[in-house]
């Protein structure tokens, strides 16, 4: 546990910012409160005042559990050593996302015009980047990178695989980012035909090199 509080101080402020909005925003929300908006960005969902100041950082907390616990509980965990600043890296820039989401979401539910489906798709997209810019350097594992059949049996299709994808999900995210600036309404539907094609590339590409690897066997 100290071991945990001394690497992730940073990380677990970012959280602890989430819950001290939710006390500030609780106030100020109607007792319903937006909590769901269609692809173009209307509200087609609510919910109550808590649920509304405190579910994202709720999720945030869960999430960041979840990362810290995977070295723990991961058979290959001490993988996670060769990795981690990438994997600190990681665990930051997914809360920092989520805490990005959470204050537009909040903003929105008190009343200020914002695009929440713009607001998404830029968070997306800096998360493609980043992500594209260290993964290249996640080690094998069983919770983070790319995990297919033929990347998970087998670890130089693992590094291959990670290898290629770090180009391709910088390019994805920066298309993200574009189409989502460009588009207006439609920045959901560009980030998920954009998402799903950047993952089918990766998919492709990890059975191609497990078929070549397993042919020269």
């Amino acid at each position: 546990m100290k071991k945990i509080l001394k690497s992730d101080w940073y990380i677990l402020l970012i959280v602890a910012v989430g819950f001290l909005l939710g006390a500030i925003f609780y106030q100020k929300m109607p007792a319903r409160v937006p909590v769901h908006w269609d692809a173009q960005g209307h509200v087609n969902g609510y919910g109550s005042r808590f649920m509304g100041a405190f579910f994202l950082p709720l999720l945030n907390l869960g999430v960041y559990l979840l990362m810290a616990a995977a070295p723990y509980i991961d058979p290959r965990g001490s993988n996670y050593r060769k990795f981690k600043g990438s994997y600190q890296a990681i665990k930051c820039l997914v809360m920092v996302a989520l805490l990005f989401i959470y204050i537009c979401t909040s903003l929105a539910a008190i009343g200020m015009r914002i695009n929440i489906a713009m607001v998404v798709s830029v968070a997306i997209a800096f998360l493609f980047i980043v992500l594209g810019n260290v993964m290249g350097r996640i080690r094998f594992n069983y919770f983070v990178g790319i995990r297919t059949p033929w990347t998970l049996a087998n670890e130089e299709v693992w590094r291959k695989t990670h290898r290629f994808a770090a180009p391709v999900w910088v390019l994805g995210g920066i298309a993200i980012l574009l189409f989502a600036i460009l588009s207006g309404g439609m920045a959901i539907w560009s980030v998920i035909v954009i998402a799903c094609a950047v993952a089918l590339i990766c998919v492709v590409y990890s059975y191609l090199v497990f078929r070549k690897i397993d042919k020269h066997r």
